[in-house]
Parts: structure tokens; C-alpha cells; sequence
């Protein structure tokens, strides 16, 4: 009986294919008319959201007022910047870049989801920046290698890097802007939100030359495939601190989609075949565990059983991921099974029950994953019958999620009953990809013969010669643009597992203090065309920068650096550069009532907390600094040093804190640890420090032995040492202590 229902499914699917088949083509005209009508559509909804919610995350279409969602920064205007370029409406991106420039804070103490923060603001403000030249736009003279969208990007970029600070290298879900991962955030989060940032944290090293973000990004990768089961197959949630998985469901679906399309798109941007080779192991078992029939159904991720036989609506992104990979007929099979669930509702609803031929969960946000395979195979086949399937979904989008103010979520797709909402992906993505299926004289289809010649670094590049690679968000980013910055960057494939500070200068534990200058001695003022920094104490801390901005920052490069820094191959100095944001601390010392009771504030790694009782150093796991609950530090003589000397990877800081205080942190040094390996002792004539030698671990987290140091005053000086820290997190690779003593 249970075979004969699922021949009637498949006959009445079969039907569908057919009919699909004999749809009506669309003449030149109707392909016309269907190209400015998405334009009319997204400028309805575009200008209905500036209307109406402009300073929030996304529009509430049916109320015609705005909602906060993802983190009060004006995300759908973020993530609509690409879209206003392929829509031509220079005018208004030009408008938006400078608003974004000026007027969106990224400094907020405000929790964000990793994933979410990547995909939309970092792709979104990547993909603005290489497409801003389309515009006509003044561009500094740095572009595409440098620029304000750029550097924002990069910002943002940096405040997601404590996320990853794990023992794997698998992010934490949630970030905190201001102050890293919040203190009781939970390590497990789901499969997309650990192996979807290769392609925007690789952009951001192969355009400013800093490898963290790639780096970061690939050991993440690395780490989840390592975790996968036997069936190489991954399951939905997963513990970044130990591995473990929390939830063995295994499909292309929700939870999980995103993590194949970078491998895929990942391995075309960056011409990595390793990212290729992954996919191909995880697209093997697919094919042998989830795959029904063209269907790909939820398994168990050990045994290969099937669990939910249903079809969610995010996994039809997967025929479009099936034709960049050249396997165009299973890409139409598929599609022609998710388009027969379409046409009989007019909407895909979120799941699908294959085995009972009904819906599962009947909602749906206006989702772009179906019209973006819809978009690929006719990119790849051009075949007509994908133009058609194209107009059925404008109309269904124009005739039932419309409303006075934009278009509306459909909440159920049985009767077309609408929501409140209006997802920035909806500007971002769904119409984009509608929109890139009727305009095929976009730039965006350019194959090569159209390229672009630009002068940049005393070299000729080519851009804008096709092959963008879109992200999970729908931002293009043109992989040429990449190799134009290459003068800036170095040969990943070397480096990129190469970051420990011991590997880079043939250093190890033993030898670390003889390759030291003991001599700390200011440097001297030579080089007049870049940044230097010298080693003094903090009340006379001086360096040069080129540039000089509101939000103080500069770049320091460590082969300027003399005294107790090492010196590193001239090759590889940009590997330890640091744009150094101090606005918060800043805001500390004009406002020192900010300060509160709670908690030991954790600021940018350069601020060094100080307190009027004997102190020593401590360091902050994973770049976590909070007390226990209810237990207050004592703040009544704390202050805030600003101490610039210290070139950083990110890193967690060491904060200084009285004995009295220290329990009420925790630690995550290795109980094996012998401090004295990695502390670095300064003497001379003039000053000295209380040794760290003999001084075990122990001692150093309850330190009723440690040596006590003068207070802090104007008599005093104060000594910045730095050290690596290669057990903290996968890319943390340097810390730094403040070392006090009385001349």
C-alpha cells in the first residue's frame, strides 16, 4: 500500500514535469515588460521603506512603520547598497554610501548574530565597495585596495574575530559589538554559522593584505569537516568547544544549506580545490543517503536513516549549487519537483511533506532560494521555460504580498494571508535574482569580453571580467578585483597556517627571551613616510600616523618597532598589523562615570586596567573579562591607560586587577603552563621588574605569592612587553603585560 502512494506521488510529479515542459514562452516584449516591472516593484518597496523605517532594520509593510531586528544599524539599507547599482540608481547609492560612511555605529553594546552580521553587513558593505566605481562615484586614490566602505567592512569584520576564539576555531553564535562574546553565551550554534564566512573574511585579507580573516575562516572550515561522521555526513548544531554534535539531523536544508554553497563558491572565488575536494566528499554522501527521487530528504547524520521525508524551502538554493558544478540535469530534475510544489500553492511553503503530498509549515518570507537556481540554470541553459516559471512568481509576489506600504511575509500559503514584515533579503536577494533573470545585458552576465583596465600599484589590472561570486546574502563580489590587490597580500598558501609568532622567527619557548632587546630605548625618529612607535612610558607615548581621524586609529608596523619587539621577515609585516579602534576607551576617560560596579569593563586590547592595591597580571579567557554575577570590583581608584605599543593580532587582553579581585575571574591557561616561558623580563640600570621566574600556574591564578608592585604614580614607569600567547585560540597570537616598578 505504501509503495502504490508513493507511485501516484511520483506520477502526479511526473504530470507536473510535463506541463512545466509546455509552459508558454514569453516574448521580447513580455521579457521587457517583466524587467521594469521588478524595477518598479523594488523602488516601491525601497522608497516605502526610506519612508518609513529608514534609521531601523527592516520595514513593517502592512503598519508602515520600522522594527528593529538584527541590531539597530539600518540593515536593509546596508544590504541593499549592491542592489541600488544593478538597479542604476547611482544617485541614491551615492547618497546611502556616505550616509552608512557617517552615520551607522558598529561601537554599540548590542548582541548580534554572527552569521547574520557577516552575510548581510560585511557582504553588503564588501560588495558596495567593489561595485562603487559602476556609479560614476569619486573613488580614493587607494581603490579597490582601500576606501571607506572598505574600511568599515574591515571594522565590522574585526568585531565578529572574538567569536572564533574557541578551542576548535568554530565561532560562537553571538557577538557582542562593544565587548566580544557575551559572558554566558551558549558554544553551540548551527552548521551554517561555523562555515559560512570563507568568502567574505577572504576578501577582506586579499583586498587590505591581512591574513586573520581568511585564516580564521578556513580553520573554522578545516574543523568542521574534521567533526564530520563516518557517513561524512554533518548533522544541524554543533559544540565549537568540543565538537560534539547537539542535533544529528543531516540535510541540504535549514541549519546547514550555506556551509555547502562556500565550499562551492569558496573553492571558485579563491581557486582553493581543497574547499572543492570537501564538497565533493559531503555532495558523494548526499547523493547516497539524502537523495529521493530528485528529492533530498533530512537524515541521520550516523546511520544514513531517513528522518522528516520533506522538502524545505531553503534547500532550493541546492539546483542552483548543482548547476555552478556542471551537473545541469539534476539541477532541472530538482527544480521541476520544487516548482510543482509552487505552482500548487503559489508560494513554497518552509516545509513540505513529500510522503503526504501536504504542507508541513505553511509560511513564507518572500525566500529567494528557488529564483536563484531559477537564475543560474538559465544563465547556464538559457532555456525558456525558466523565464516563464520566473513570471509566475512576480505575479504571485505583485498579487498577494503586496500592500500600502511594500510586501508583506505571507504567513500561509493555503489561503495567502500576509504578516508584518518585510525581510531585508527581499530587496537583497529576491529581487535581485527575478530581476538579473530579465535584464541579461546587466554587467553582471559579463562573460570576459568586457572587461575593465585599471592602473593600481604600478600594475595594469582587469576587472569587471565576470565570473562574480555571489554570497549567501546575493552579494557579488568580482573575483578579479581580488587579484588586483595581490601586491598587498602574500602567498597565502604558505602563510596561511603560519601565524604563530614562534614558527614566523624561529623562536621557541627557551630561546624567547635571548632574542629579545633587553634595552628598552626609544626608537628613533627616521622614518618620516610611515608609522612608528616606540617604547617609552605612557605618559610620553609618541608615534606618527599619515592619518589622523575622529575615531583615533593607526597602523603599526612592526619592522619600524625597535627595543623589546622582535624583528620579522620585512616579507610577512603585514601580518602584524593592527587598525586600532580606542573609541570606546575614549568614551571611558571623558565619561569616567560610565565605569559602573558590575563588572571589570573589557575594552580593545591596548587598555590596561590599573587599581591602587598590589596587582598582577591576569588573562581573560577568550576574550571574556566579566565577574561572576553580583560580585562587584572595586572601581573607586580605577583608571584607564592607553597603550599603543603592542603590535596585536586580535587578541584577548590582559587586564591588571588587585589580588583581592582576582577570584572572581576564571582562567584558560593550561595547568602544565610555566609562566616564565612566556613572560619577558625587562632590566637595566634605571628600571627593574619583580621577576616572574619560579612562579607556576597556581600562583599565578590565586597569587598569594606574587610580587607586589609600586602604585601607580607619576614617579613610577610603565613598561609594555609583549609576548605570544599561541594556547588562547586558534589565530590569537600575542598578548602583552604592563610591568610597573619605581625608579
Amino acid at each position: 500500500m505504501e509503495l502504490m502512494r508513493w507511485k501516484l506521488i511520483y506520477l502526479v510529479l511526473f504530470l507536473s514535469h510535463i506541463s512545466g515542459l509546455l509552459t508558454k514562452q514569453l516574448s521580447l516584449e513580455e521579457i521587457a515588460h517583466y524587467r521594469d516591472k521588478l524595477k518598479a516593484m523594488f523602488d516601491y518597496a525601497y522608497e516605502n521603506y526610506i519612508a518609513n523605517a529608514n534609521n531601523f532594520d527592516e520595514l513593517k509593510p502592512i503598519s508602515c512603520t520600522g522594527v528593529e531586528t538584527w541590531g539597530n544599524f539600518s540593515l536593509t539599507l546596508i544590504d541593499s547598497m549592491d542592489s541600488l547599482i544593478l538597479f542604476k540608481n547611482y544617485t541614491e547609492f551615492e547618497r546611502v554610501a556616505r550616509y552608512v560612511v557617517e552615520n551607522i555605529d558598529f561601537n554599540q553594546n548590542i548582541n548580534v548574530s554572527v552569521f547574520e552580521t557577516n552575510i548581510r553587513v560585511v557582504g553588503g558593505l564588501l560588495s558596495a565597495h567593489l561595485l562603487s566605481y559602476k556609479t560614476g562615484m569619486k573613488l580614493e586614490p587607494g581603490w579597490p585596495c582601500d576606501g571607506p566602505l572598505l574600511r568599515l567592512a574591515v571594522k565590522v569584520g574585526r568585531k565578529l574575530l572574538p567569536a572564533f576564539q574557541t578551542r576548535t576555531g568554530m565561532p560562537y553564535g553571538t557577538v557582542n559589538l562593544k565587548y566580544g562574546v557575551p559572558f554566558e553565551e551558549t558554544p553551540v550554534t548551527c552548521t551554517a554559522g561555523v562555515g559560512t564566512f570563507i568568502l567574505e573574511f577572504a576578501t577582506l585579507s586579499r583586498l587590505t593584505g591581512d591574513p586573520i580573516f581568511e585564516t580564521t575562516a578556513l580553520n573554522a572550515l578545516r574543523a568542521l569537516h574534521s567533526f564530520r561522521s563516518h557517513l561524512d555526513l554533518v548533522g544541524n548544531h554543533i559544540n565549537t568547544s568540543d565538537g560534539k554534535w547537539t542535533a544529528i539531523e543531516s540535510s541540504i536544508g535549514s541549519g546547514v544549506d550555506s556551509y555547502f554553497e562556500y565550499l562551492v563558491k569558496g573553492a571558485l572565488l579563491l581557486k582553493m580545490p581543497e574547499l572543492m575536494d570537501m564538497f565533493n566528499v559531503y555532495l558523494k554522501s548526499i547523493n547516497k543517503y539524502m537523495k529521493r527521487d530528485d528529492w533530498y530528504f533530512v537524515v541521520h547524520m550516523n546511520n544514513g536513516l531517513t528522518t522528516m521525508p520533506v522538502f524545505q524551502s531553503l534547500e532550493s538554493f541546492f539546483p542552483g549549487l548543482l548547476t555552478l558544478i556542471g551537473d545541469i540535469e539534476q539541477a532541472q530534475k530538482s527544480l521541476l519537483n520544487y516548482r510543482y510544489v509552487l505552482k500548487r500553492y503559489g508560494f513554497i511553503p518552509e516545509f513540505f511533506d513529500v510522503s503526504n503530498n501536504n504542507v508541513k509549515r505553511n509560511g513564507n518570507p518572500l525566500r529567494p532560494e528557488f529564483v536563484e537556481s531559477l537564475f543560474y540554470l538559465y544563465k547556464a541553459t538559457k532555456d525558456p521555460n525558466l523565464l516563464t516559471i520566473g513570471a509566475e512568481v512576480i505575479e504571485a509576489i505583485e498579487y498577494s504580498a503586496r500592500t500600502e506600504c511594500g510586501y508583506a511575509t505571507i504567513k500561509n500559503v493555503d489561503d495567502h494571508t500576509i504578516e508584518d514584515r518585510m525581510e531585508s533579503f527581499f530587496l537583497a536577494e529576491t529581487l535581485k535574482y527575478l530581476y538579473l533573470l530579465f535584464d541579461n545585458s546587466n554587467f553582471i552576465h559579463n562573460e570576459g569580453s568586457k572587461g575593465v583596465v585599471i592602473n593600481h600599484d604600478n600594475k595594469q589590472c582587469v576587472i569587471d571580467a565576470g565570473g562574480y561570486i555571489f554570497n549567501t546574502e546575493a552579494h557579488p563580489i568580482d573575483a578579479s578585483i581580488l587579484d588586483c590587490c595581490s601586491s598587498k597580500s602574500r602567498d597565502f598558501s604558505d602563510i596561511i597556517d603560519k601565524l604563530d609568532l614562534y614558527e614566523l622567527v624561529g623562536l621557541t619557548s627557551n630561546t624567547a627571551d635571548n632574542q629579545y632587546n633587553s634595552n628598552a630605548k626609544p626608537s628613533s625618529d627616521k622614518h618620516d613616510s610611515e608609522p612608528t612607535v616606540s617604547i617609552q612610558p605612557s605618559s610620553d607615548v609618541s608615534f606618527k600616523s599619515k592619518d589622523h581621524i575622529d575615531q583615533f586609529s593607526a597602523t603599526f608596523d612592526i619592522e619600524n618597532v625597535e627595543s623589546t619587539l622582535p624583528s620579522i621577515t620585512p616579507t610577512l609585516d603585514a601580518a602584524f598589523q593592527l587598525d586600532m579602534d580606542l573609541s570606546s576607551i575614549d568614551d571611558v576617560i571623558e565619561s569616567p562615570a560610565s565605569i559602573n560596579e558590575d563588572v571589570v569593563h573589557k575594552f580593545d586590547p591596548s587598555a590596561v586596567q590599573t587599581n591602587n592595591e598590589p596587582w598582577t597580571p591576569i588573562i581573560s579567557p577568550y576574550g571574556q573579562s566579566h565577574l561572576t554575577p553580583n560580585e562587584p570590583a572595586n572601581t573607586q581608584y580605577c583608571d584607564i591607560s592607553k597603550h599603543n605599543n603592542c603590535p596585536l593580532l586580535e587578541t584577548p587582553e590582559i587586564i591588571t586587577a588587585a589580588p583581592s579581585q582576582q577570584h572572581h575571574f576564571s582562567h584558560s591557561i593550561p595547568p602544565d603552563l610555566n609562566m616564565s616561558d612566556f613572560i619577558l623580563q625587562y632590566e637595566d640600570d634605571e628600571l627593574s621588574s619583580s621577576s616572574f621566574q619560579d612562579q607556576d600556574y597556581e600562583q599565578y591564578q590565586e597569587p598569594a605569592q606574587s610580587p607586589s608592585y609600586s602604585n601607580y604614580t607619576e614617579s613610577s614607569h610603565e613598561i609594555l612587553l609583549c609576548f605570544p600567547l599561541p594556547f588562547l585560540s586558534p589565530f590569537t597570537k600575542y598578548g602583552q603585560v604592563l610591568i610597573r616598578s619605581e625608579i
